[in-house]
């Protein structure tokens, strides 16, 4: 059905190609690059501090850390992104992490990480409802949870997984903790948790694997994780100087690839993980990165695309055959209007 619509539009004449979304901190806008050319086509205003980006078909969702306001833009007939108004979020402060269910699903909805009054919002984005607000929940004695906060966030159809950060140890045999607990996506209760070293972010592929990059900062803990989605086991766990400040984490459209962004520790670089065989496996060398902190990262149309987070700068690498490791040379960059954050591949063919 998705092919032949394609093929029908393309016959038309009005088919939609893919853009990266640039959520653009240090400007308060969002940008919008064409993949192909590597060119800035729209930059649009965003709020004080735009955070995280994501879309649901033609709607694309900008967060913003400086108001109780998600940013709404839309890609017209014209493949041009244009303004849509804004969702108020009210209670929701320091707008952070934001994602929508997975393309593959029919419940579509948005969730969006408030760092500063520390709780999650589910939002309805078609009649702009509050449908859930998700409080930090319990953690164990050993841990010191009195400033621990919701960051990162990713859906499917049945389960919400939040992470949570900025929990302290009080046991000296044990490092501070960080946590990935999942949700029911219909009623919000906690189902499952797992824990993993501190500062986890997450990604998923389809319904059937679940991914934590986090970025502890010391060789020893820094860890990228493949998780089951349903039981929260961890099924396989790497641990090298490569992951010792794992962030970045984006999994490739075919679910084939994982691409993860080490941000610190002079181990910077990209490491891609091969998803064909389980549980993944290390693909290739790593691809090291000009930039500092390979931040954020999308792929779309054969390309890497990576926010640095430390400059105006949006990276791109081309991938090998068009969907396997970033091939180092043809490292290039495109200058956006200030310092960045979240990154995202917008195809609004769904």
């Amino acid at each position: 059905m998705k092919l032949t619509a394609v093929l029908v539009l393309c016959i038309l004449g009005i088919a939609h190609a893919n853009l990266i979304a640039v959520a653009v901190r240090g400007a308060g806008t969002l940008d919008i690059i064409d993949p192909l050319s590597s060119t800035v086509v729209n930059s649009l205003p965003a709020g004080v501090l735009p955070g995280y980006v994501t879309n649901i078909g033609r709607n694309i969702y900008s967060s913003d850390s400086g108001s109780e306001y998600i940013y709404r833009f839309y890609v017209n007939d014209n493949n041009t992104v244009v303004e849509n108004g804004r969702i108020p979020v009210r209670g929701c402060e320091g707008g952070f992490h934001m994602i929508s269910t997975q393309d593959f699903t029919t419940r579509r909805f948005l969730a969006v990480t408030c760092s500063g009054s520390k709780n999650t919002f589910i939002v309805n984005p078609e009649n702009t409802a509050v449908k859930q607000i998700i409080p930090v929940p319990k953690f164990p004695s050993w841990i010191d949870s009195s400033t621990a906060e919701p960051h990162d966030v990713v859906l499917n159809g049945r389960f919400i997984y939040i992470t949570y950060l900025k929990l302290v140890s009080l046991d000296p045999k044990r490092p501070n903790p960080g946590f990935v607990v999942q949700y029911n996506a219909f009623t919000y209760e906690e189902l499952n948790r797992v824990r993993t070293v501190s500062d986890p972010h997450v990604n998923a592929a389809g319904s059937s694997d679940l991914f934590v990059a986090a970025q502890s900062g010391t060789v020893a803990e820094g860890t990228a994780y493949q998780v089951n989605p349903t039981s929260m086991d961890i099924v396989e766990e790497f641990q090298t100087r490569w992951t010792s400040s794992a962030h970045g984490i984006v999994v490739s459209p075919d679910l084939e690839r994982l691409y993860v962004g080490n941000i610190i520790n002079q181990e910077v670089g990209i490491v891609t993980f091969d998803l064909t065989v389980y549980p993944m496996k290390k693909l290739c060398r790593v691809t090291m990165t000009a930039e500092e902190r390979p931040h954020n990262l999308a792929v779309s149309n054969g390309f890497l695309f990576i926010a640095s987070v430390s400059s105006d700068l949006v990276t791109r690498f081309e991938l090998l055959n068009g969907k396997g490791c970033p091939v180092q040379a043809t490292e290039t960059f495109i200058t956006v209007a200030g310092t960045t954050l979240g990154i995202a591949d917008i195809d609004v063919s769904f």
